[in-house]
């Protein structure tokens, strides 16, 4: 399921988010979060309604499906990774769900970029003129 959805969407890129690919990210996400050990006990009233996504919370995710595994060409291990991470910062912090995954689309953004090379050549200016 998560090949056939990164497949269509690296077909489609240009077309906004179709409602059956959130729907199986949310999907995806629920399964996730199915992997993770949670103490229902000690989570906060707000948090209880989670696997289930609001339709903003699913756009979100589908932003940053696209910026990490998408743009990427990640593996499920690499989304399970992520969306472990994601699930285990909403229920040990009082942030927002949406707050978490632009914080994460973030950092994803950063660690792409290929980083400075202090010995690359630069372009010098002629100080004889």
């Amino acid at each position: 399921m998560y090949s056939a959805l990164v497949e269509a969407r690296q077909v489609a890129l240009t077309e906004p988010s179709r409602d059956a690919w959130t729907t199986m990210l949310a999907e995806l996400f629920a399964i996730v979060h199915g992997t993770v050990k949670v103490d229902a006990e000690l989570v906060p009233p707000g948090k209880k309604r989670f696997p289930k996504l609001r339709r903003d919370e699913t756009v979100i995710l589908f932003e940053f499906f696209e910026e990490a595994c998408v743009n990427s060409n990640a593996p499920y291990v690499a989304w399970a990774d992520y969306a472990t991470k994601a699930i285990q910062t909403l229920y040990n912090t009082n942030w927002s769900f949406t707050l978490i995954l632009h914080n994460t689309i973030s950092k994803v953004k950063w660690a792409r970029l290929k980083p400075l090379n202090q010995w690359a050549s630069t372009p010098k200016k002629d100080w004889q003129q």
